[in-house]
């Protein structure tokens, strides 16, 4: 089922989808094949919205294709531990957490169940009853939105240099401000693109809730 404005009311997926990528023979079989499930939702997210229907297929396109999920998980974990490196994913582990993520894309795109019916609807406020979002809708939602706004420069940073960067500035601002602490801003040279903050905030959310949730977001 496609279309703009459709979405699902109850899950579709067959139960054994699971099974049959784990019975696969090899890695690469099945990370095609965990790619074409998840590409095979595009037209049900976010409702069928065009704009983010396309963001979403740019985005699992560049993180199957272009990013290694042990490499950004390495770096982004790495920050949240203090600099000390996780341990690495087994390919075994890898395949579970996108079996994970389908299911949990494939979710965003269930209605969610509510007493309420299109008989309620009397103010533009009550279409939120009607039609509640879910956790993960919001979340997939959000990491489309995130990515449409990052600036290429990390964007197609597929190595993820500029997180490391941007905490090396932080380091060397810190310094700065402890050596001058009565100083408004910082010389040209040690400045540095106070989006980035949003940014790193934001991988080190996901990367969390990937790390509790068994993900691959």
């Amino acid at each position: 089922m496609s279309g703009k404005n459709i979405f699902l009311q109850s899950p579709t997926v067959h139960p054994e989808f699971a099974q049959r990528i784990q019975s696969l023979p090899d890695f690469r079989s099945k990370l095609l094949a965990s790619y074409k499930q998840l590409y095979r939702l595009r037209n049900l997210i976010d409702r069928g919205m065009d704009r983010n229907k396309y963001g979403y297929i740019q985005l699992i396109r560049r993180n199957f294709e272009r990013i290694s999920f042990q490499n950004r998980r390495n770096i982004v974990l790495s920050h949240i531990n203090g600099g000390s490196l996780p341990v690495e994913l087994t390919e075994e582990e890898i395949i579970q957490r996108l079996i994970n993520t389908i299911a949990f894309v494939f979710n965003s795109t269930v209605k969610k169940e509510t007493e309420f019916t299109e008989k309620d609807i009397q103010y533009f406020k009550d279409l939120k009853k009607v039609f509640p979002e879910s956790m993960e809708l919001q979340i997939v939602r959000t990491i489309i939105r995130m990515d449409k706004q990052k600036p290429d420069r990390i964007k197609y940073d597929f190595k993820y240099n500029w997180l490391s960067n941007y905490n090396d500035s932080m380091i060397e601002a810190r310094k700065y401000y402890d050596k001058y602490p009565t100083a408004r801003k910082l010389p040209d040279d040690l400045n540095f693109d106070l989006s980035y903050i949003g940014f790193r905030n934001h991988e080190l959310l996901v990367m969390g809730l990937n790390e509790s949730m068994k993900l691959c977001l």
